[in-house]
């Protein structure tokens, strides 16, 4: 089991490179693990095996950057790896990160808010956050692997300026998130994935549970759910895929795929805050017997869910309202259930935009562009296509493995 590397990392990394498991070591850090427990940092590792590892910037991917933030309370840092290279700068402190992050996403998942006042904010966030970013230019840099901490899990990179000040950081860089460690398979890259292509589900008319949270909440009908479903589902033969729609899309039905392998998982529909606990995020499905129709984190883990990707296309799917010490919720969840990575949200976005955006991100995945790229595509389609506006494109994001392309049929 690969957790097994980590659980014994007082094993010298010489030896395991000798055990041939370098390349284990590369997929870990791949995800963005720039340090381990036991304090052992990314730069130890690629010294000990002689250079950042075979596929730490795999060709054809351009070169990738891991970020590593730490807030403190008198100052912050961020580890910056880029192949062989490491060093770390020096931030601002966390209560000062935290109300400029703050103000920012609020105005950011606001659709009315100034565009020439959130670039301003951008600019200034991305200055405290990334001055180096020339530096990632002028190295070549056209991937970001973000480990976020605290307020920084909430905070969509993309939306952030460049240091030139001409465009937005997802216009420069395709841009995943690594917020947590898990330990799903990585070996199945190279492998033809079993079963069906896709399981596609959405709830466009859902049922109200007792105990959803937001109390005072109206769950109105979302044709846009509809239409999403239909037009991602189109991508796949049908012998390949299982979809079900409104009264179909319960939480019976998902039990039914536990253990399931799929390319693709997508799941459509209102997403809402536990009672209580409003750091948590649940996605709203029909009523069956026995259920409330709450997705919560601890059954979609249950589920055991083998996919390559994840979709979770619901309101504040990522994290929900409360600022996490560590993201988790639904997107950890799928991911220690077996799921290499995720696309979930930020804040909640109009149904009928969000069929539309999710349309190009599956084209430009059937395209062959990988997960990342693809989102980042999709994300620009949507900057040149009439809607800049941040609160269109930037609180979609993608947690776990960036850039595997996904085989359709």
């Amino acid at each position: 089991m690969i957790l097994f590397v980590f659980e014994k990392m007082n094993m010298e990394v010489t030896e395991l490179a000798r055990a041939g498991i370098s390349g284990v070591l590369a997929g870990f850090l791949s995800l963005g693990f720039s340090s381990c427990p036991g304090g052992k940092p990314a730069e130890r590792l690629f010294s000990a095996l002689g250079s950042a590892p075979a596929g730490f910037n795999r060709p054809g991917s351009g070169n990738r950057a891991v970020l590593e933030y730490r807030l403190g309370e008198k100052e912050s840092r961020v580890r910056i790896s880029v192949e062989d290279r490491t060093w770390t700068e020096v931030l601002p402190a966390a209560g000062r990160i935290e109300r400029s992050v703050l103000g920012f996403i609020k105005e950011t998942a606001r659709p009315s808010a100034s565009r020439r006042s959130l670039a301003a904010a951008a600019g200034r966030i991305a200055g405290e956050l990334i001055p180096f970013d020339r530096t990632l230019t002028a190295l070549g840099v056209d991937c970001l692997i973000v480990i976020p901490d605290g307020i920084l899990c909430r905070l969509p990179f993309e939306a952030l300026r460049t240091a030139d000040g001409r465009g937005f950081l997802v216009e420069r860089y395709a841009i995943s998130y690594a917020p947590f460690r898990f330990g799903p398979s990585l070996d199945r890259s190279e492998e033809e994935p079993g079963g069906s292509c896709l399981l596609a589900m959405g709830a466009s008319v859902p049922d109200r549970p007792a105990g959803a949270g937001e109390a005072d909440a109206v769950f109105e009908e979302m044709p846009g759910v509809r239409e999403e479903i239909r037009s991602v589902s189109r991508f796949f033969d049908r012998n390949r895929r299982f979809v079900y729609l409104d009264g179909a899309a319960s939480e019976a039905t998902l039990r039914r795929h536990r253990g399931g392998r799929y390319r693709l998982v997508h799941i459509a529909g209102h997403g809402t805050t536990e009672a209580g606990d409003p750091g948590r995020s649940s996605l709203l499905l029909c009523r069956s017997a026995g259920d409330d129709g709450l997705l919560r984190a601890e059954e979609a883990r249950a589920l055991g869910l083998a996919a390559d990707l994840v979709v979770l296309s619901g309101c504040r799917t990522a994290c929900g309202d409360a600022p996490p010490k560590e993201a988790g919720g639904l997107p950890r969840a799928f991911l220690d259930g077996g799921a290499r990575s995720v696309v979930a949200t930020l804040w909640a976005v109009p149904d009928r935009s969000t069929a539309d955006f999710m349309k190009e991100f599956y084209r430009h995945l059937e395209a062959g562009r990988g997960k990342s790229r693809a989102l980042q595509a999709a994300k620009l389609g949507m900057i040149h296509g009439g809607r800049p506006h941040p609160f269109y494109w930037a609180g979609y994001i993608l947690l776990g493995e960036p850039e595997e392309t996904i085989l359709f049929n």
